[in-house]
């Protein structure tokens, strides 16, 4: 058999036989081709790894203010803006809007103001059913009003002249207003006159429903406080101010068993609602334009024309405390949150106030810059309506 010589460095002792070289070739050929021999393919953890390792931050995200290796963001300055979420659940960011109380009240502000008028509003009222108000004043127009788009949806003529009272029953279903002399019932549904009645007045000041709804209680320009039935606007009863002066204010204990009136001299009269029979006689400053029981019935507050608010306690008629001279001029009218933890006060100089029921500390002072009549809470607690003396509306509201 021949030989294979192998040139250069191999000797004749290390010479290889030609076939042996080509067997061992074609072996390691054959090894490398046989199906389940090869060296298995690398495994894909190695690619979850590094997907895992590109999205870790960089030394230059953490710099940047990016996200750290905890997923936390960094605080230093930067112009990047973080591309991962925390790994804490971040604060929730309150709804807009929510009924009023103590603990939002600072934070209340004056959200719209509308025109409505070419003339003074002297009233308001808003529906304790449903997002409604009316508006009335000196062009002797009372208009309704979607609270929440601000659209006039209807109006209404036929008063003799302003008031300043527009008041809406406990059930939502009849509206009172006034004018001079007269006090008028209309249907909220249809916008009916359902009653006219001639009382013996100059003008009307308040007109109050008591919690049922079965009566109200009419103060103006005249010694009698008159009753009337709320369902025919009849008069059914009066009070004779022992003073001889008139009756500017009138409030209904939210059990109806009282109904306090307000004078020209300051004197407020706690009345038994039937028998109209005196229980206490309370003395402020002249004069009472507005009364308001809290909606526990445990406090009465006296809004009045010496700038102060007069608050007490009606387990005792005890003063629990006087705002004194908290507003620029008058204070004009006054209404208790929903839950009684605030009230609210309105001054002849536009200046809007929030109180503490608790400690009667301020919680919020905003400003109209004119004078302003009367305010009403809307259904839900959620916004106070006024009236303002140049025509327009204001609602202040949670932003």
């Amino acid at each position: 058999m021949a030989q294979l010589h192998l040139p250069g460095a191999f000797s004749e002792k290390r010479r290889f036989p030609l076939w042996i070289v080509l067997v061992a070739l074609v072996a390691v050929t054959l090894a490398c081709a046989v199906p389940g021999t090869a060296a298995p393919a690398p495994a894909p953890t190695a690619e979850v790894v590094e997907e895992e390792i590109t999205e870790e931050p960089t030394e230059e995200e953490d710099s940047d203010g990016g996200l750290n290796s905890q997923g936390q963001q960094q605080q230093s300055g930067g112009s990047n803006e973080p591309t991962a979420v925390p790994t804490e659940a971040a604060t929730p960011t309150p709804e807009p809007g929510g009924a009023i109380n103590r603990d939002n009240a600072n934070d209340i502000e004056i959200i719209d103001q509308y025109s409505m008028s070419a003339t003074s509003l002297t009233a308001v009222g808003a529906s304790p059913t449903e997002p409604l108000m009316v508006t009335f004043g000196w062009d002797k127009v009372i208009r309704f009003v979607d609270a929440d788009t601000r659209d006039v949806v209807s109006e209404l003529t036929g008063s003799a002249d302003y008031s300043f009272s527009t008041v809406f029953s406990p059930d939502g279903s009849t509206l009172a207003s006034g004018d001079r002399s007269r006090v008028y019932l209309w249907d909220v549904n249809d916008r009916d006159q359902l009653s006219e009645t001639l009382l013996n007045t100059t003008r009307i000041y308040d007109i109050a429903w008591s919690p049922d709804g079965s009566r109200m209680a009419v103060g103006g320009e005249s010694r009698n406080a008159y009753i009337l039935d709320g369902n025919s606007g009849a008069q059914v009863d009066e009070f004779r101010n022992p003073a001889a002066n008139w009756i500017w204010s009138a409030a209904y204990s939210p059990d109806g068993s009282l109904l306090a009136l307000g004078d020209a001299d300051g004197r407020l009269y706690i009345l038994d609602s039937e028998s109209l029979v005196e229980q206490q006689m309370l003395s402020t400053a002249p004069a009472s334009f507005d009364l308001e029981f809290s909606p526990d019935g445990s406090l009465l507050v006296s809004c009045n024309t010496d700038r102060s608010i007069y608050i007490f306690d009606t387990a005792t008629w005890s003063l629990v405390t006087e705002l004194d001279s908290v507003h620029v001029d008058a204070c004009q009218d006054g209404v208790f949150s929903r839950d009684g933890s605030v009230y609210f006060s309105i001054g002849d100089g536009g200046q809007f106030y929030a109180w503490d029921t608790e400690t009667w500390g301020q919680l919020a002072l905003l400003r109209f810059g004119m004078l302003a009549w009367r305010i009403a809470l809307s259904d839900t607690g959620d916004q106070i309506i006024v009236a303002l003396t140049n025509g327009d509306v204001g609602f202040i509201g949670l932003p």
